[in-house]
This record gives structure tokens, sequence and C-alpha cells, in this order.
């Protein structure tokens, strides 16, 4: 075994981080280019000493050079070639394809619009759609973790996201198969803070760790419950069609392989987007990109994609099932108008109630 720093060196540095004022800080690691804070990209592997991170490429990543300021067809490109990527998806809405491009583009805007960041739920109405094949594009692209299940309860959920800031760097957490109801105060929580803290599992020592992680959940007619419901980006795919697993007529035949091969030339694509806008206005038309929680919809409320995203936020508010309504069956005014299908069934359902 090659030891590739002494231990009993590297021991007073891991015991008394303080002490070792020479040693370069270490924000974090990042396994693909991403923009600066100041908008300049990050693309020579090793240790950055603007932005503090390490960047270790995958070996066969190979990521063209991206222009400084993208012209007009560059930028048609880009989007042309990630749409391509997911034609075969039939997402339920426009606004459910705006949303999954803004979770493709999150990891990248790490820097400059710190976290945290709303959790994505990528749902169908049955099994086969395509929602966890969806989810696994986030992770092969951007990198990331994979759990086969939800946790069962709060305790169980603390242990895996502990477990994963504390040991993983991959930016995308993905939760596969959530069922029922899903209503978690731990998660909830998360999802409002830069930082998670903890006691790491089998030891009495304290961790603390930078939350930067985008985190995705998939599920066929998932509901969401407490908090969750507003701190959450939706993404809904619908085959429309009996057994969806059994499709077989697609543009791409193997998108895992296709996605793998063209990694390079799909985070090229993201690079250029995140490239089209200044640094400082580039966080605020990102689609699902809400760094605040809170404050994400006032903020996103003044531009295009972020009407897209209150649109479709508005309309999973009723995904829970103890979300408050109002009398006779009619929801409230939102401060943005749901979507005009939606909002058609939705008077067609009143309207048949009504004449029972």
């Amino acid at each position: 075994m090659v030891t590739m720093f002494p231990t009993a060196a590297a021991r007073p540095a891991l015991d008394f981080p303080s002490e070792q004022s020479h040693l370069r800080r270490l924000r974090g690691v990042t396994h693909s280019p991403l923009p600066r804070g100041d908008g300049t990209i990050l693309d020579v592997p090793g240790y950055d000493e603007q932005a503090k991170l390490l960047y270790l490429p995958d070996p066969d990543l190979t990521v063209e050079p991206v222009p400084v300021e993208p012209t007009a067809a560059q930028v048609a490109d880009a989007l042309k070639l990630l749409r391509y990527m997911v034609q075969d998806f039939k997402f339920l809405t426009e606004h459910d394809e705006a949303n999954y491009l803004g979770l493709l583009l999150t990891p990248l805007l790490r820097e400059i619009a710190p976290p945290p960041y709303k959790l994505g739920v990528i749902g169908a109405p049955q099994p086969g759609s395509g929602k966890s094949l969806l989810a696994g594009i986030l992770r092969i692209v951007q990198g990331g973790v994979f759990r086969s299940e939800v946790p069962p309860d709060d305790a169980e959920m603390r242990k895996v996201i502990t477990t994963i800031l504390d040991v993983t760097t991959g930016p995308v957490v993905q939760l596969d198969n959530v069922s029922g109801v899903l209503r978690s105060s731990v998660l909830s929580g998360l999802l409002t803070s830069a930082t998670w803290e903890d006691r790491r599992l089998g030891s009495n020592s304290h961790m603390r760790a930078r939350n930067d992680r985008l985190w995705v959940l998939t599920g066929n007619n998932v509901t969401l419950g407490g908090d969750l419901v507003r701190r959450t980006c939706w993404v809904t795919i619908d085959p429309g069609c009996p057994d969806p697993q059994l499709r077989s007529a697609f543009t791409i035949g193997n998108l895992d392989q296709w996605v793998r091969d063209h990694r390079g030339e799909l985070i090229h694509a993201l690079l250029v987007l995140t490239r089209k806008q200044p640094a400082s206005t580039a966080a605020q038309r990102s689609g699902a990109l809400v760094p605040d929680p809170e404050l994400g919809a006032a903020r996103q409320a003044d531009h295009p994609t972020g009407q897209r995203f209150l649109r479709t936020m508005d309309r999973n508010r009723g995904r829970d099932p103890h979300h408050r309504r109002a009398p006779r069956g009619i929801r409230p005014a939102r401060c943005c108008p749901a979507d005009d299908r939606h909002r058609r069934l939705r008077v067609a359902r009143i309207s048949r109630r009504r004449t029972r």
C-alpha cells in the first residue's frame, strides 16, 4: 500500500487545524469545471487559489474552452444540445422542462449563487416513465451520490444526510423511490441551511459541512407534506400511454451511455449558458436555482423563467393532503396564476361537484 502522505505528519494537521496557518484553506472539491464567483471558469486541474477549491476531473473528461462572451448562435446550439438529450421525455408542461434544465444548471452555479437550494422532485403517474433515468442524467453529468430508497424516518434521514455530506463530494444527491406522503422536518431544515452540523456516526467527534448539494427525489405520484411543499422544484413527466416501460422508439437508444460519451459537450453547453449572463445576474436567471428557499419566490418573480417556476410551485401546493383550502373547493389566489391547462381542469372539477 502506497502512503500518499505520512500519517505522523498528517495527524497534527487533523487534530489542531487552527495551528496550521501555513496550510492552504480547502473549501471543497469539484469534478467538473465551474464558474468562479466573478464569472471566470475554473478549468485547470488542481488547487484553485481564488475559489479555494480542488478541481479533480475524471481522466477521460475533456471540456472545450468556453467563450467569454458567447454569441446568440452558440447559446442556441447549447440549448439545442440539452433539449436533444431530453427530447424523449414527455414533460407535463413547459414549466417542468424549464425546471429540469434549471436543476441541471444549478451545481455549476455554486460559487455564483451560494446554497442552500430547493429540493428537486422528479415524479410520474406510473412506473416505467423514466424518472430515475432523468435523475440519473443529473448525476452522470455533474457527478453525484445515489441511494435506492428514502429513509423511513427523521432519525435515519439525519444519518444519511450526515454521512453523505461528510464522506462524499458529488454535487447531486439522488434518493430514489419515494412512496406515500413524504413529510420530514430534518429534510425541511436541510433545505434552508447553508451548513450542516451533526455528530459523526460511530464517533463522538463533531462534523460541520457546507450544504452545497442539489438534493433530488424520485417517485410515482409523490405527495409532499409540511414545509417541503414550498421548498421544492417539481419536474413531472407523463408518457401518456399504458405500460411505458415497453416503449422502444427512442431517438437516443442507450441514453445512459450517450450522456457519458458526450459529458464534456454537455458540460460545455451548460457553461456557455452561465457565461451568457454577467456573473451578477446569472443566478437570477437560472431557472430552478433559488439560493434562499424563503425568499426565492420573490426573487424569481421578476423574470420569465422565475414566473414559470412559480406557476409550477403553485400547482404543487395542493399535493399536501393537509394543505388548507378555501371553502367550496376554490383555491386562494396566488401571486402568479397557475398554468392555463391546470386552471381549466380545476374549474371543470369544481363545476362537476356543484352540479351533483
